[in-house]
């Protein structure tokens, strides 16, 4: 899934910035009533930052009211940069990214095609869809697949 079109399709784009510490996990400008931009390190341009902005996605569905809440998007000041830091918000916009990333049925379909006895390639699955290993295997202990610590 490439998260730019994606983005591009609901009214979103990137904006690559220089400020790398502030931006490390991106930030949220809404630039209009009816779009927005996910600030990103001018460092990450050529990375796949498809986990980043899926999260940030969540951000703005869950938390900002995107197309989902109009009272609440209407609240978000124009041009402000939000950053959310809740860990209760964090582990929503992840859940939200690695659902978005991975949906439950091709991942099962998938997981299951590289499972062999008792082992599972995460390796295969997470090139499958393009996300790291570790996204693989949270997405996975979510769905009761593997045993696991998800934080």
């Amino acid at each position: 899934m490439n998260m730019k079109e994606v983005l591009k399709s609901i009214g979103g784009k990137i904006a690559y910035k220089n400020n790398y510490y502030e931006l490390i996990d991106g930030n949220i400008i809404k630039t209009h009533d009816r779009k927005f931009d996910i600030l990103l390190p001018i460092l990450n341009k050529n990375s796949n930052n498809n986990f980043t902005i899926a999260c940030n996605l969540g951000h703005i569905f869950l938390h900002m009211g995107y197309r989902t809440n109009f009272s609440l998007w209407n609240k978000i000041i124009i041009d402000k940069q939000y950053k959310f830091i809740s860990s209760r918000q964090e582990k929503q916009s992840e859940y939200f990214a690695l659902s978005l990333l991975m949906p439950k049925n091709i991942f099962l379909k998938i997981f299951y095609k590289y499972s062999n006895d008792d082992t599972v390639d995460m390796t295969e699955v997470a090139n499958y869809f393009n996300v790291s290993i570790s996204q693989s295997r949270r997405r996975a202990s979510f769905l009761g697949l593997i045993k696991g610590n998800i934080k």
